[in-house]
Formats: C-alpha cells, structure tokens, sequence
C-alpha cells in the first residue's frame, strides 16, 4: 500500500481550524446539499457563501479524516461512481477520505478520489463522486483555511 501524505499548515490538526474544500476547474467549494444534517445526504459543489456557513466548512479529525462542521459525519461512497453521502462516523474504510496533495483520497483505496461529475443528469447537478485518480482537473482541490 503507498504512503499517503497529508499536506496541513504547520500546527494545525484536528478540529482546530475550519476550511473550505475547493475545486481548481471552477472554484466551487464542496457543501452539503441543501445544508441537511441528516444521514444520507449528499455532497456536492455550490458558490461559496457570504458567511461562514457549517455546511460548506470541513475539518480534520485526530486520525486526519476529513468530517464535516455541519454535523461532525463524515463523506462515504460504497462504490467507485457511486455519489458522496454524509454518514454518521463509524471508521469504515469507505469513510475514510484524507487531504493529498491537490486531491481527496481515500486513505484505504488510495487511487480513489473525489471529483465532481462532469456528466451530470442536470445541468446545475454538480454531485461528489469517487473515481479512479487520472490527474484530471476536475479531480483537483484547494484547502482553504476560515
């Protein structure tokens, strides 16, 4: 298995700083749809707002992964092209989505990423999803710090 680099700031782990998680194609930041607590929801992009608000907001838990302000859940997939879904925390490999350089990497798959679906149903249907990592630009994040 490769070793995975997590990049922060210096000092920063756990839940001390809140960040936004975004894209490099089109500057959109990764929210929760809706700004739904509740199980099941899934991830995708949207303009980031005036405020702070917790649904867009991300942190790095003790073990690195990456948990949402919102409702401390973390981003699971079952399958590769499978959408993003905000799940209670259990520490199932399938949870388990880490900062690598510019991309989203799943800690236990690590040539799966999270990009966005460039095929959507809808045009405005911009989901989360897992796939294979092709350095593809739509495969490709920023972290910025509130």
């Amino acid at each position: 298995m490769a070793e995975v680099v997590v990049v922060l700031p210096e000092g920063v782990r756990g839940d001390e700083r809140g960040f936004y998680i975004v894209n490099e194609v089109n500057e959109k930041v990764m929210e929760i749809h809706k700004a739904d607590p509740k199980p099941g929801v899934h991830v995708e992009l949207g303009k980031r707002r005036e405020g702070f608000e917790a649904h867009q907001l991300w942190y790095v838990d003790d073990k690195l992964i990456i948990r949402s302000k919102l409702n401390h859940f973390a981003m699971e997939v079952r399958d590769t092209k499978d959408k993003v879904h905000m799940k209670p925390f259990t520490g199932d490999a399938r949870q388990q989505w880490i900062i690598k350089e510019n991309r989203i990497v799943n800690k236990m798959f690590c040539d799966e990423c999270l990009a966005f679906n460039k095929r959507p149903i809808r045009r405005d249907d911009d989901v989360i999803i897992a796939v294979p990592y092709e350095g593809k630009e739509h495969q490709h994040w920023k972290i910025e710090f509130v």
